[in-house]
Formats: structure tokens, sequence, C-alpha cells
């Protein structure tokens, strides 16, 4: 999941020494690397506003927990742990609708599919 998000600075690393390069060379990361600083971050930052994008709103007392309403009652409610989701709906059929939209952005592991 961090990979997927995107970076704000510029981060360099040393390369493995399983690929050595010359002295004083580094790589620049294009993506957030699990182990930095920065990707938990990145990550968070990236899925907030996919969930947005697909019409969840952020609750303002929890921002880790995403809810679309109906008619004033909430029937579909995500909540953002670290690198999982966990998804609360009122049926199966709109679980699917919401898997749906947010793998159009995400590459999806989900045992149930």
């Amino acid at each position: 999941a961090y990979t997927q998000g995107e970076l704000f600075d510029d981060i360099y690393v040393k390369a493995p020494r399983s690929h050595p390069l010359p002295k004083g060379v580094v790589y620049k990361l294009r993506r957030p690397l699990y182990g930095t600083k920065q990707a938990g971050r990145c990550w968070y930052v990236h899925v907030t506003k996919t969930l947005r994008a697909i019409g969840l709103t952020q609750l303002a007392k929890d921002s880790c927990l995403f809810v679309k309403k109906n008619s004033d009652k909430p029937f579909l409610i995500i909540s953002v742990l670290v690198d999982d989701l966990l998804i609360l709906a009122q049926d199966n059929e709109i679980v699917e609708r919401f898997h749906t939209e947010f793998s159009d952005t995400y590459n999806i592991i989900d045992p149930f599919h």
C-alpha cells in the first residue's frame, strides 16, 4: 500500500550492497518506500483523496473514519488502519460497489474475491 502513495519531498537512499553504485551516487525515490519515515503519511494522504473522490466523507472527530450517507443514515463506513481498510455496510451489494470503485485506483488483495 505504501508504495502507491506520492512523495512530497525528494528522498535519496544509498544503494543496497547487492547493487553497488559508484562512490557518491545515490538513488532518488520516485515512490514512498516501506521503512522510510514519510511512507505512512504519503499513503494516508493518497488513500484519503481516493476515498473522498468516491463520495465518502471524512469524520472531523476521527480522521481515520469515512462515511457515505443515504437519507441521513450511514450505509457505508470505512476505517483506515495503517495500510488496511475495515469496511462496514448494510449489505453486500454496497461492499461490492465500493470494492469496484476502490479497485479502479488500487491493486487490492482481498481474500473474499
